[in-house]
């Protein structure tokens, strides 16, 4: 079977949890299946996460960047307040992408003409739509939240959303929410989690840890920071470790660093930079914090989890709030700083409940272990 997958979410040289599922995705399904990645990076070079050599890997920008006419940003800047006041009118911008672009992925859709196409947004699920490829083979990825996403659909997108073969989201709730809005081709399948082995005592520092992008509207690195501010003075022995690039926008990491100077932190929080070898990071570390405000499922904290970390999140966050159970596997909290400096404070000074909720986290991300997510997905494949 010719499986093709298609992310206009950058790809290249970027560390996200997205780019981890596309790369992972692809290595799984080339085994038994020929695999066709796509995207349209405006740079060149490879993914950031290794793909196995018979991954057919094509750029539809060629690694240049598409240099966009000013007419088409101002229209965009008008388009944005559009939005931001609940109008569902497209971006400009992505419809002179996909009209740049559409050509060449239409006439590799031909070439190839795949059994199946995996789209990772609704800009590549327009677009193979205007290349005239069989929506009935299409499966569509939610990668936030159900709600996120159908607030910031465009009529358009709407449209191509209910006609494709399938959609397939990451929770439970996700895919009700879905049924309830009408859509009725929706499958539940959550992303992998590797099946990590403990770290032992020996491994163990007194590391507070976060992986993820930087990107001060969604991860919330910086509530971390003002969280350990508030107790930093009565554990001079504990750091935090902060793993991930990509800011967002470009300016926040400039933000955390100031944050770092100002609490005088700067022999205790550290910005460490993307790494390749998360496991290795996550062995040493003795509490995984995660102050997002949203997630579609936290593939970084369910990672943590399967290691046997400790976690604390918000009460708020969708995903998250499924993943971990208050008091059974981690913390939840309500939101803040404050609310989150307590829950540190009460791990930090329990090493014996770090342990029983690492050993909960760890058996409850079971459920997501590879063979039980890919068999999910290769039934959905071979049903369309």
């Amino acid at each position: 079977m010719k499986i093709m997958q298609i992310c206009f979410t950058p790809i290249i040289n970027s560390a996200g949890g997205v780019e981890k599922v596309y790369c992972n995705m692809s290595n799984h399904f080339c085994k038994e299946h020929q695999v066709f990645d796509v995207c349209c990076d405006g740079i060149d070079g490879e993914p950031f996460y290794k793909l196995d050599s018979s991954v057919k890997f094509y750029n539809l920008t060629g690694g240049q960047k598409l240099k966009i006419p000013f007419v088409v940003k101002i229209k965009n800047e008008l388009a944005r307040v559009v939005k931001q006041s609940g109008g569902k009118i497209e971006f400009p911008r992505e419809k002179f992408v996909r009209q740049q672009i559409n050509g060449r992925l239409k006439n590799y859709i031909d070439t190839i003409q795949p059994d199946v196409v995996i789209c990772y947004e609704m800009r590549s699920m327009v677009a193979v739509e205007e290349c005239g490829y069989d929506l009935n083979k299409v499966i569509v990825m939610f990668h936030s939240t159900t709600v996120n996403i159908l607030n910031s659909l465009s009529n358009k997108q709407e449209e191509v959303l209910r006609k494709v073969g399938c959609v397939q989201v990451l929770m439970n709730s996700d895919r009700e929410h879905l049924l309830k809005r009408g859509y009725q081709k929706v499958v539940h399948i959550g992303n992998v989690v590797p099946q990590y082995e403990v770290a032992n005592s020996i491994e163990k520092e007194n590391i507070i840890i976060h992986v993820g992008r930087l990107d001060g509207a969604q991860k919330r690195q910086h509530l971390l920071i003002e969280a350990f501010a508030k107790i930093a003075h009565k554990y001079p022995d504990w750091k935090v470790e902060f793993w991930g690039g990509d800011s967002q926008p470009k300016s926040y990491e400039d933000k955390l660093k100031g944050l770092i100077k100002k609490y005088g932190l700067e022999r205790q929080v550290f910005l460490m930079g993307k790494t390749n070898d998360v496991p290795s990071k996550l062995r040493k570390a003795s509490i995984f914090a995660f102050p997002s405000a949203f997630e579609g499922f936290g593939l970084g904290l369910a990672e943590a989890m399967s290691m046997g970390l400790p976690v604390i999140g918000f009460k708020s966050c969708p995903a998250v709030n499924e993943l971990i159970v208050d008091g059974v596997n981690g913390i939840l909290c309500d939101d803040g700083a404050e609310n989150f400096a307590k829950a540190l404070e009460i791990l930090i000074n329990n090493e014996e409940l770090r342990g029983v909720y690492g050993m909960r986290g760890r058996w409850d991300m079971k459920k997501w272990d590879d063979g039980v997510i890919y068999k999910q997905w290769e039934n959905i494949i071979l049903l369309l």
